[in-house]
């Protein structure tokens, strides 16, 4: 594993250059290692049978290969090639999962660094934002981007048309609906609540009072309300140039699904978290599940919207009352 000050280290050994192989693009590596990648190497091959013959040469018999630990992990030469012997330099900054293919594809392997210094640096606004209530609830912190473009990913990047921010949402729709529409990395992850039952509380969508009764019958757990809020975003989302296919909705209950589907436009995937294996059971039975609640959490790439009632969600479930206090 290198980086910039291995690769000056590298280029001072006295070792022939044809025992060595730097991984990686010649534009992106130390100047003085430069003449040691796979480009360099097949530079002068006249044709494409001959470069390929040496480079399957060089990948299988130079005896030392120094990549960066992001590479072990992406390159091919580490499914199929085994080495007698990897050393990790300042392994402390390297995230465990990057080591794997190295690791595995290794006879021994040696660790160097500090575990008292800097702990791996994760660049992740994702991680902040979209991802940051799986990771803190489930993860121990640990989930992370695999690079910068994903980290940086929400509505506004990733779709050209989309456009979450404007006047007409600013001066006609509640602050509620204006932030779930808004495309920004800052909002990509928000809860609304929605009263139940006798509750006396306002509507986050329109600001009017609202008392939602949840109906539980043979045919399952339903609540129409929420639906309605559902539909209302779907219309928005799709006015303002997200594509159906870009668009997903999942529920807990069955008898929820099967409305959200009458109710909503075609082309937009409805299913229980559970996907094919939903079922309906009591309400805490089912939101107290840690793996369904991770489900939940971890579908969306640009956008995340939770709705539903804050006050039974702290009195039933507390998995659920932990996301709560992280979106809200």
């Amino acid at each position: 594993m290198v980086g910039s000050k291995e690769e000056k280290m590298v280029g001072k050994q006295d070792i022939r250059p044809s025992q060595l192989l730097r991984l990686g693009k010649q534009s992106s590596v130390h100047p003085a290692v430069q003449g040691l990648t796979l480009e360099s190497k097949l530079a002068d091959c006249s044709s494409s049978q001959e470069k390929y013959a040496r480079a399957k040469k060089i990948l299988a018999d130079t005896p030392v290969v120094a990549a960066s630990s992001l590479a072990t992990a992406t390159h091919s030469l580490f499914s199929w090639r085994r080495f007698s012997i990897c050393i990790v330099d300042e392994s402390s900054l390297v995230l465990e999962s990057s080591l794997i293919g190295a690791l595995l594809s290794s006879d021994r392997f040696v660790l160097v660094g500090d575990a008292k210094q800097l702990k791996p640096l994760v660049q992740s606004k994702e991680a902040r934002v979209v991802s940051s209530v799986a990771s803190s609830l489930f993860y121990d912190g640990r989930l992370s981007c695999a690079n910068e473009k994903v980290a940086e990913a929400c509505l506004n990047s990733a779709h050209e048309r989309y456009e979450g921010r404007s006047e007409e949402s600013k001066e006609v729709f509640s602050s509620s609906l204006t932030v779930a529409l808004d495309g920004s990395i800052d909002n990509s992850a928000i809860f609304i609540d929605v009263p139940s039952g006798n509750e006396e509380g306002k509507d986050e969508m329109d600001d009017s009072p609202l008392s939602t009764t949840v109906s539980i019958s043979t045919g399952g757990i339903v609540n129409e309300r929420e639906v309605e809020i559902v539909k209302k975003l779907v219309e928005e989302f799709t006015k303002r140039g997200l594509p159906t296919s870009s668009i997903g909705v999942a529920a807990v209950y069955n008898k929820q699904v099967d409305l959200l589907r009458r109710s909503i436009p075609t082309g937009i995937e409805v299913n229980t978290v559970d996907k094919w294996q939903g079922r309906d059971a009591e309400r805490s039975e089912l939101l107290s599940d840690e793996k369904r609640i991770n489900v939940a959490l971890t579908r969306a790439k640009y956008k995340m919207i939770f709705i539903g009632c804050v006050r039974s969600m702290r009195e039933k479930c507390p998995i659920v009352a932990s996301v709560i206090d992280r979106l809200t």
